[in-house]
């Protein structure tokens, strides 16, 4: 027991610490208009990935310098009970990539990126130079992309058990790895 105070004020009486070993790593969340976050979903990440850090990002057109654009929402087994409200754009989707890979608390821990690859500079729409960017980024720090909340449980639980993951890679990626390249991005690798 660590918490003897906790016995007279917590409702459920946890005086007790508790230490879970886990992988730790990044979870990056795009929270633009396309995408969806509770407090549950934070949670379900933090469970899959004992001291991983989760953060998410989003912007709009009328933002200015100085504007908040990414929150961390969780970090070494903490989490906060308050999820900001999204402000619908992108505009900050390679950046916010670049901050989480530099968050990684070891060479190993993952990097779990949950987008559609809508990706979207600040005041304009998708191109193929960011997306571009964005997808050698990912490549080069061996980042892995999930479309949704679920699918990076799913992925940082094998992940916890020692299974192998494999890359999925959103539409807007493939087609844009296709015209700029004239190769396909190879799901699965």
């Amino acid at each position: 027991p660590r918490r003897i105070g906790r016995m007279f004020t917590d409702p459920q009486k946890r005086i007790f610490d508790r230490k879970v070993k886990g992988n730790g790593g990044v979870v990056l969340i795009d929270y633009s208009g396309s995408m969806a976050l509770s407090e549950k979903d934070v949670l379900a990440i933090m469970e899959a990935a004992p001291g991983c850090t989760v953060a998410c990002y989003c912007t709009n057109d009328f933002d200015r310098d100085g504007k908040i654009n990414c929150w961390v929402l969780g970090e070494r087994g903490r989490m906060t009970t308050l999820i900001p409200r999204s402000r619908v754009g992108n505009g900050v989707d390679h950046p916010a990539l670049v901050w989480a890979i530099q968050q990684k608390q070891r060479q190993s821990a993952p990097v779990v990126w949950v987008t559609d690859g809508g990706v979207l500079g600040p005041g304009c729409g998708y191109t193929d130079q960011l997306a571009m960017q964005c997808i050698k980024t990912c490549l080069k720090s061996k980042v892995l992309i999930r479309n949704d909340v679920r699918d990076a449980v799913e992925v940082l639980t094998d992940l916890g058990t020692g299974k192998r993951v494999k890359q999925w890679w959103p539409n807007y990626f493939r087609m844009t790895y296709q015209r700029v390249t004239g190769t396909q991005l190879v799901q699965g690798t």
